[in-house]
């Protein structure tokens, strides 16, 4: 594979290849209400052992749709799940007619960092699908 030859020669290559690369398998499972009445989207991955493991989850509050936790396992950590989680509950929540979640003002220093990106993406989106019309 191109991306094994070219780590041979750059290991920084691979590496930034890999972090950008979601799980082969990746699934998500939908919970409308849990008994809190939180919406939540977990993220899973084939498993031999288990048939299916969780590698991370987002929950949002069904009145606001205010972000009460993300998390990603460390294994896959900065490839891009907790992103497609993010999308995978806005989609979520409009065809439930729910809250869509939206982010919370109490983050850590790396939900900060991870909210940001987000929000640089979808006005990359934003300005690519004005530029088209």
């Amino acid at each position: 594979m191109t991306h094994t030859a070219a780590g041979a020669r750059d290991p920084e290559a691979v590496e930034r290849a890999h972090r950008w690369t979601l799980p082969a398998g990746l699934a998500f499972h939908y919970v409308s209400a849990d008994e809190r009445g939180h919406h939540r989207v977990d993220a899973h991955v084939p498993d031999e052992l288990h048939g299916t493991r969780p590698i991370g989850l987002i929950v949002w509050r069904p009145g606001d749709g205010e972000v009460l936790y993300v998390h990603t396992d460390h294994s896959v950590r900065r490839r891009g799940v907790a992103t497609a989680l993010w999308h995978e509950a806005q989609a979520y929540a409009l065809r439930a007619g729910l809250a869509a979640p939206r982010h919370s003002l109490h983050q850590t220093r790396a939900g900060t960092a991870w909210a940001h990106g987000t929000a640089k993406q979808r006005e990359g989106q934003l300005h690519n699908s004005m530029r088209m019309n």
